[in-house]
C-alpha cells in the first residue's frame, strides 16, 4: 500500500486492515452481556404481580364515594335494601404538596379529619395539598322548585278563573247602553293590503275625500306640493304619506291611521305599506284589523308581478289570514289602465280566486270582489259613472263592500288583551294630556279582550309588571272606559327603565 500522508492518515483508496475495522466496530457497538455477566441483584428482583382487580381501583373509589358506597380494599358488601347515604372524604389542608402520599384515615366530617391528625406533624403529600376537598354527590344545579313557582304565581288569576270586578262591568253595561241608546255605530277595523304600486293610498285618499274626511284646501295642497317635487300623480297618495321619506320614495312605509264613517260603522283605516322592505309594518296593521281591502293592480302586467314571483300580493293575503283576518274584499285597481276591460276583471278573479281560498284558506262567502279607479273616484261611494265600467251595473262600490263585513263579536268579558301598536315616551296623555307625568309611556293600540278604565291596574308582557292607567282616548277622544273592539291609547305609569324601554 502506499505510504500514509504526512499527517498520518491514509491516502484516499486505501483499504483499512480488518484487524483495524473490527476494532473499531467493537468500541462503537459494544457487545451485550451475556445472561452469565447480569448481576445479582437484578437476577433476583421478582416481575410485577398481575392485578388480580380483587381492590378498588382509584376511579371505583370516586364512584363508590359519589354512590355512597364504603370504599377500601375489603370486598363490597352486599347491596342495602335502605337508600345509601354520600360519604364525603375531607382532605387536611396545607400548603405542601411536593411529598409522598400517605393514606390517611377517612372521615365524615372535616372536623373529625383535623381531630384524627397528629398535633404538630406537618401534613405532606397530595393528603395534605388536596386539603378542604370533598368528594360526594355533586351539588344539583339552582332549579325554582314547584312550591316556588306556585308561590310566584300566587298572586296571579288563572284566565279560566277570570271574573271581571264588579265596577268594571258596572262601567261596560252602561257603556253599552249609552251606545244602544243613542244609536252609536258599531267599529270596524279595515286594513288596506297590496302589492308595492297597486294604488292603495291613491284609492284611500281620494275615498277619504269623497267622504268629506279631508277638506277641498288639504286636496289642493296636497296637489301642490306633489307636482313640486314631480310627482303630480301621487296627489291623493300624499293626503296618505305625510312623511318625507314616503313622499320622496313614492312608497307607503309605516302604517297610516284615519277614522271615516260609513252608513253602518266607524271605520278605523290601516293603509299598510306594500313595499317588501316593511313587511313587519304591514304585520304590525293587519294584526289590529277586523277585515282588510286586498287591492290588486288591473293594469297590463301589474297583477302579475304581485302574484308571480312571490310579490306582495301572495304574501299580503297569507299573513293576513294567519293573523286572524278571515274577511276580504278584493279590489281591482287600475282598470283604466287597461280600457275598463271585463275580461282583465274576470281573468284576475279566475286566478287569484282559487289561492285565496285554497292556499290561504279563505271561506268562499267570506269574500267579496269589485273594480275600482283610484284618481277618478270610480265606484267608491256610488255606482260607476265610466261608461267603460258599465258592465259592472248592479254591483257594489267600495263604502257597500266595507258595510257588508260582519261586525266581530266584542270578547269584553274576558281578561284584558291589547295588542301594542304604537309607543311613546315621557308623554302627557297624547293630544289631551292626560296626566301623565314624568315617566309615563303612552301605548296604543287595538283592545282584543276584556276593558280598562283609568285607574286601573294593566300587567305589562314580557316583563311581567304592573302599571297603572292615568289616561285613556279612544278614537281621538278623552274618555274613562275602553273596551273591546276599540282603538286606544294609554297612558300608564309605574313601569321600570327596563320595561319601558322595552316597549319603545
Amino acid at each position: 500500500p502506499p505510504p500514509p500522508k504526512p499527517n498520518g492518515k491514509p491516502q484516499p483508496g486505501v483499504k483499512p486492515e480488518p484487524a483495524a475495522v473490527a476494532k473499531q466496530q467493537q468500541t462503537k457497538f459494544p457487545p451485550a452481556p451475556s445472561p452469565s455477566t447480569t448481576t445479582p441483584a437484578k437476577s433476583a428482583q421478582a416481575p410485577p404481580a398481575p392485578f388480580t382487580f380483587s381492590t378498588p381501583s382509584p376511579d371505583d373509589a370516586v364512584l363508590a364515594a359519589q354512590r355512597g358506597e364504603a370504599s377500601g380494599a375489603a370486598a363490597r358488601p352486599a347491596p342495602s335494601t335502605s337508600t345509601p347515604q354520600p360519604q364525603r372524604i375531607h382532605l387536611p389542608q396545607s400548603k405542601s404538596v411536593m411529598g409522598k402520599a400517605t393514606p390517611q384515615p377517612e372521615a365524615s366530617t372535616s372536623k373529625a379529619a383535623a381531630a384524627a391528625a397528629t398535633p404538630g406533624t406537618p401534613a405532606t403529600g397530595v393528603t395534605a395539598g388536596m386539603g378542604g376537598l370533598s368528594l360526594g354527590t355533586p351539588a344539583a344545579p339552582a332549579v325554582p322548585s314547584t312550591e316556588a313557582a306556585s308561590a310566584a304565581m300566587a298572586g296571579r288569576k288563572r284566565v279560566s278563573d277570570y271574573v271581571m270586578e264588579p265596577d268594571l262591568a258596572r262601567a261596560c253595561e252602561e257603556a253599552a247602553a249609552a251606545e244602544a241608546g243613542g244609536g252609536a255605530k258599531p267599529g270596524l277595523h279595515l286594513v288596506v293590503l297590496g302589492h308595492v304600486d297597486a294604488g292603495k293610498s291613491t284609492l284611500m285618499g281620494r275615498l277619504l275625500a269623497d267622504l268629506g274626511v279631508v277638506s277641498q284646501r288639504d286636496v289642493q295642497r296636497s296637489a301642490k306640493e306633489a307636482a313640486a317635487v314631480g310627482k303630480a300623480s301621487f296627489a291623493w297618495a300624499f293626503l296618505l304619506d305625510e312623511r318625507p321619506e314616503e313622499r320622496a320614495r313614492g312608497v307607503t312605509v309605516d302604517v297610516a291611521t284615519t277614522r271615516f264613517t260609513t252608513p253602518r260603522y266607524n271605520v278605523t283605516l290601516l293603509d299598510a305599506p306594500g313595499h317588501r322592505d316593511f313587511v313587519p309594518n304591514m304585520i304590525g296593521g293587519a294584526a289590529q284589523a277586523d277585515a282588510a281591502l286586498l287591492l290588486v293592480d288591473g293594469s297590463p302586467g301589474g297583477f302579475e308581478a304581485g302574484f308571480e314571483g312571490g310579490g306582495q300580493t301572495c304574501e299580503h293575503a297569507q299573513l293576513a289570514r294567519s293573523l286572524g283576518v278571515e274577511q276580504v274584499a278584493v279590489v281591482v285597481s287600475k282598470l283604466d289602465l287597461a280600457d275598463h276591460s271585463r275580461e282583465r276583471y274576470e281573468g284576475i278573479k279566475a286566478t287569484l280566486g282559487p289561492y285565496l281560498r285554497s292556499t290561504c284558506g279563505f271561506k268562499d262567502s267570506q269574500l267579496q270582489w269589485l273594480p275600482a279607479v283610484g284618481p277618478a273616484g270610480q265606484n267608491l261611494t256610488g255606482p260607476p259613472s265610466e261608461p267603460g265600467l258599465s258592465w259592472w251595473k248592479g254591483g257594489p262600490c267600495l263604502v257597500q263592500a266595507i258595510d257588508n263585513f260582519s261586525p266581530r263579536e266584542r270578547l269584553i268579558s274576558k281578561p284584558l288583551r291589547l295588542v301594542v301598536a304604537e309607543v311613546s315616551r315621557g308623554g302627557g296623555g297624547a293630544r289631551t294630556g292626560g296626566g301623565g307625568g314624568s315617566g309615563s309611556v303612552s301605548v296604543s293600540g287595538k283592545v282584543e279582550a276584556g276593558a280598562v278604565k283609568v285607574g286601573g291596574k294593566v300587567v305589562v308582557v314580557p316583563g311581567g309588571e304592573v302599571a297603572t292607567v292615568k289616561s285613556i282616548e279612544v278614537d281621538g277622544q278623552s274618555v274613562s272606559l275602553a273596551r273591546a273592539g276599540s282603538s286606544a291609547e294609554l297612558v300608564v305609569s309605574g313601569l321600570s327603565e327596563a320595561v319601558a324601554g322595552g316597549l319603545g
